[in-house]
């Protein structure tokens, strides 16, 4: 009896240590296990840009990259808005992403191609900044004049991403180079190329780095009263040529910055809430179209990898373009994804 009853004295102590001992043990596990995945993750990332044979040419001209099948939290839940929210799991099948923003040359060739007619032309009007910093509704503006004065060509922005393009006309263009405009989560997926921090570049200000073309001192030159990326400066107070920035892992240019750009995917503000897990393209219909990466006009809350804008697909503004993808015609062979 004594043996016995010694023997429940002492478990009786031992249970709670070896609950807690397996606790502590399963914590340093998944703390192990995560810095595993980070590894894994910026290793695939700084190798990707250096895959040559990523790239193709769209019918179009332009050049694509292929964005391998993977995984990744779609979403924000601490910097973000109610409508990033839950962060939830993604898992993507591969597809190309343009390299660049569409440029005023490339879709210059598109309206000569088809005679094409862009909704500000038949509407007469476009919405742009002005140089005192307010919206105006500007008649006779377009994507060939977006400040309704000189011409993209005269004022030598051929290489300038095209703007006062509608998603109609994204839509429009990316059918006829035999693409299709990426899906909201493609474009968070390809803009964070592997990255978990607020902008693929890190947490926040980039420094001396040239990552992106964004509201920041240049911009509060002209436009005062524009929240900004404080202390960083780069160098232009609108629109830049694509490419003229860093290339983010992945090898893909403004992905964050110079233009807002349009996606295919309706939008919904809960649509996180049940999303499907696999190739999410948005809810089935809507009055608003999803438009990601930020721009020129927009300060740090509005150029974060999760932050989504929408607009009534037929609006057109100085700061709003687009970027093609495209399916692959077949699974890429070898291709194991980017685990998460």
């Amino acid at each position: 009896m004594k043996c016995r009853y010694e023997l429940l004295r002492h478990g009786r102590y031992m249970l709670p240590c070896c609950l807690f001992l397996a606790l502590f043990l399963s914590a340093c596990a998944e703390q192990i296990n995560e810095a595993k995945k980070k590894q894994i993750e910026l290793a695939t990332a700084n190798d990707m840009s250096k895959q040559a044979d990523r790239e193709i040419i769209g019918k179009d001209g332009a050049k694509m990259l292929l964005i391998p099948a993977g995984d990744f939290l779609m979403g924000s839940s601490t910097e973000g808005r109610e409508d990033e929210q839950p962060v939830h799991h993604v898992s993507l099948d591969s597809f190309y992403l343009d390299k660049y923003e569409v440029t005023n040359k490339l879709f210059q060739k598109f309206v000569r191609e088809t005679g094409y007619e862009t909704t500000a032309e038949k509407e007469g009007r476009a919405a742009a900044v002005t140089s005192g910093g307010e919206w105006e509704v500007i008649p006779g503006a377009n994507w060939r004049k977006p400040e309704g004065g000189e011409t993209v060509f005269e004022s030598n922005r051929e290489e300038h991403p095209v703007v006062s393009v509608s998603w109609y006309d994204a839509d429009a263009y990316c059918r006829w180079a035999d693409k299709r405009l990426p899906t909201e989560a493609e474009f968070e997926y390809a803009g964070r190329a592997g990255t978990r921090t607020i902008y693929w570049w890190g947490d926040g200000n980039p420094g001396s780095q040239r990552v992106a073309n964004i509201a920041d001192e240049s911009a509060k030159r002209q436009f005062p009263d524009l929240p900004i990326m404080a202390g960083y400066d780069d160098g232009y107070e609108r629109s830049a040529p694509v490419g003229s920035f860093d290339p983010n892992p992945w090898g893909l240019h403004d992905m964050i910055g110079n233009v807002s750009e349009w996606t295919a995917d309706w939008f919904a503000e809960d649509y996180y809430q049940d999303s499907p897990e696999r190739n999410p393209t948005g809810p089935f219909n809507g009055k608003y179209k999803v438009l990601r990466g930020g721009s020129w006009h927009n300060g740090p809350l509005g150029v974060r990898s999760a932050y989504r804008r929408n607009s009534q697909p037929g609006y057109r503004y100085d700061h709003f373009g687009y970027r093609c993808a495209k399916t692959p015609s077949a699974p890429s062979s070898g291709n194991k994804g980017i685990p998460l």
